[in-house]
């Protein structure tokens, strides 16, 4: 009974490395709104990012909701 449970602690560390990594590829879409915060308070380059954010969010969403309310 020792055996499982004395893995269990040492597995958890080991995710804990691989968990960084995997996330990394959701990450992506989550690395677009920490940069458009640092980009808010540049005028200049919000012009810039402000046309890659407008594709990024999912603007089907919000028009299917009320399409399908009706």
């Amino acid at each position: 009974m020792s055996w499982p449970p004395a893995i269990q602690p040492p597995v958890l560390t080991t995710v804990a490395s691989e968990v960084p990594v995997m996330p990394q590829s959701p990450m992506a879409s989550v690395v677009w709104l920490p940069p458009g915060l640092v980009i808010a308070p540049m005028p200049s380059f919000i012009h810039t990012p402000r046309i890659n954010v407008v594709p990024m969010p999912p603007v089907a969403s919000p028009i299917t909701a009320p399409c399908s309310l009706p």
